[in-house]
């Protein structure tokens, strides 16, 4: 019988490599094939799915965790969403101003993630 974390690790390569077949699949096709604008929109969203499928190995993963460890991901993920939050907020204002770049919002996952690892081993070093 596997451990919850071997299966997560499974998982959650095949739901990354996926997503990354996915990406460069989809846009391969939209570069290279004439589609019609609707079935580029499905296209964009084919990498949601392998998506989803990490999100689905992650939340599996966190029914394993003990009241510690569900008390450290909470912590971290609400210093990941606050911080992720605020600065995306503060850049909207900022993007008021003429002339100022725009911040695509495909960046914001990957910066509650990132920022969330990093507060995930704050948090840790807390309780050490």
């Amino acid at each position: 019988m596997s451990t919850p974390l071997s299966l997560y690790k499974r998982r959650i390569t095949i739901g990354f490599v996926l997503y990354t077949l996915a990406v460069f699949g989809a846009n391969w096709m939209a570069n290279n094939i004439e589609i019609p604008r609707l079935a580029l929109v499905a296209l964009a969203l084919v990498p949601m799915i392998p998506a989803l499928l990490v999100v689905r190995a992650i939340l599996s993963f966190a029914k394993s965790w003990d009241e510690f460890q569900r008390k450290l991901a909470f912590e971290a993920l609400l210093i990941s969403v606050l911080v992720v939050g605020c600065g995306s907020f503060a850049w909207g204002f900022i993007e008021g101003i003429p002339d100022m770049p725009r911040l695509p919002a495909i960046w914001i996952m990957p910066a509650l993630f990132g920022v969330y690892a990093l507060a995930r081993i704050f948090v840790s070093g807390r309780y050490r």
